[in-house]
């Protein structure tokens, strides 16, 4: 998954506003969204050890279940259409497919 380019771990952002500041409040947010363009925060938190254990075991198939218009689903078919891509490459490469 190294490849996917994933920006782990998602940054910190404090949160600058001057009501937070009258109250002497420190606010940070942290990033999940910025993990990866197409594989956004918490959705990429649920499927991560799924994901992983698909690929340890050489499986073919990843059934998963959301709602219509699901963040889930969009997560679960963009990784597995870069999953495609890199094992293409990696296979362009002259090497098999971890």
């Amino acid at each position: 998954m190294d490849s996917l380019n994933l920006h782990i771990p998602s940054p910190l952002v404090e949160v600058h506003d001057k009501l937070l500041q009258a109250r002497e409040v420190r606010l940070y947010l942290k990033r999940d969204d910025l993990i990866h363009p197409n594989l956004n925060g918490n959705k990429w938190r649920k499927l991560k050890y799924n994901l992983e254990e698909a690929r340890r075991t050489g499986a073919s198939t990843l059934l998963t279940f959301g709602g219509a218009y699901s963040n889930h689903i969009r997560s679960s078919c963009r990784w597995s259409l870069l999953r495609i891509q890199d094992d293409r490459d990696y296979s362009r490469r002259g090497a098999s497919t971890p």
